[in-house]
């Protein structure tokens, strides 16, 4: 069953990717800002964007 909070990571990257595509050049800094996120917290989540595009590229091979 599912607990309140179980969604936040997900929820937050799916954010940080919607600023990345809609604000192209933003810095970490400035989606941490406006997310209310650390900036470490933004730097894992774009390095976990970049492994899933990266796997997906590898796939299509």
């Amino acid at each position: 069953m599912p607990r309140p909070g179980d969604n936040i990571g997900a929820d937050n990257r799916a954010a940080v990717r919607a600023l990345l595509v809609s604000h192209l050049g933003i810095s970490r800094r400035e989606i941490a800002s406006r997310l209310g996120l650390s900036p470490m917290a933004v730097t894992r989540h774009v390095a976990a964007i970049r492994a899933r595009i990266s796997e997906i590229e590898e796939k299509q091979k």
